[in-house]
């Protein structure tokens, strides 16, 4: 492609008219001042560069203009010519095949870590009890043009904790879970290259969004809600293959702060009960940075 860009851009400047697209087959071609070998050497060329010559030679050289501008004399054996029609025919194809050969849809498998804090229940339970967390999932993304994608999101986002209440030794596990799904767009920079930056945000709703506090003696205590989110993060994207790639991701997930009141409670799951008995309103709230990486399949 860089070369029939490079062809045009020299016929143009050089007139064509009179003028004919080439490229340099042997190593280390020189470009004469004049038509003979012993003539001062304008500049080296390396095999593959685009230049434009006159239709027709003179002593066994052809005058030639470089795509930098350098105007000489090059030997008849050192190029090949190109007819002009041929060559938009290779072009047309070139193009065609670099857009064929782009891959359309990608396959994301992804873990991490959230770094969240449930405020409101590490207050009441007198530590800190949710604060971070592990999460995966996985995405598809639909790659549209050279730089525009789509895509969809999935994630697990899960942490535990055992407590013990201080006053009666009981214990207590406490567990947060949340089930993202997003949909978003974004954009890709460097897609045709083994590395390239995507920047990109989604928006959706939390399903399974719930606190589950367990006592020792099978009392639960439950928190549970359906938050709006959104997401917005960067993404380094690292290519092994056509096919296989890794990845690298940060950025910042945010829920609707909802605050919610407990729809089932046991005094077997008092630990963050007051001494009236009465469970405090809590924020299921997984919103904060987050980092992690993971193995992609483009096809």
């Amino acid at each position: 492609m860089r070369f029939f860009l490079a062809i045009f851009i020299v016929l143009f400047s050089f007139n064509a008219h009179a003028a004919k697209p080439a490229r340099v087959e042997a190593d280390a071609v020189e470009l004469l001042d004049a038509p003979k070998s012993t003539s001062s050497v304008v500049t080296t060329m390396r095999k593959g560069s685009a230049l434009a010559v006159s239709n027709v030679p003179t002593e066994g050289y052809y005058k030639a203009r470089t795509s930098s501008g350098d105007i000489g004399w090059i030997p008849v054996d050192a190029i090949i010519i190109y007819d002009i029609d041929q060559l938009g025919e290779q072009y047309k194809k070139g193009v065609k095949s670099s857009k064929s050969s782009g891959k359309w849809l990608r396959f994301d498998f992804l873990g991490g870590a959230g770094f969240f804090e449930f405020t409101e229940l590490n207050s009441a339970a007198g530590g800190n009890v949710i604060k971070g967390g592990a999460q995966f999932g996985g995405g598809i993304s639909f790659l549209l043009g050279s730089v525009f994608m789509i895509g969809l999101r999935a994630e697990h986002i899960t942490k535990s904790f055992t407590g013990t209440d201080s006053a009666t030794s009981d214990q207590f596990l406490f567990t947060a879970t949340s089930l993202p799904v997003m949909g978003g767009i974004g954009l890709e920079f460097g897609r045709d290259s083994s590395f390239s930056v995507e920047l990109s945000g989604y928006g959706g709703m939390a399903l399974n969004n719930q606190l589950l506090i367990t006592g020792s003696s099978s009392g639960q205590t439950l928190y549970s809600s359906q938050p709006l989110l959104g997401l917005g993060k960067l993404t380094m994207n690292i290519r092994l293959s056509k096919t296989i790639g890794f990845f690298i991701e940060g950025g910042y997930l945010y829920y609707e702060p909802k605050t919610v009141s407990a729809s089932s409670t046991d005094i077997a799951s008092s630990i963050i009960a007051d001494s009236d008995g009465n469970f405090p309103d809590i924020k299921v709230d997984f919103s904060g940075p987050f980092a992690g990486g993971g193995i992609s399949f483009s096809f």
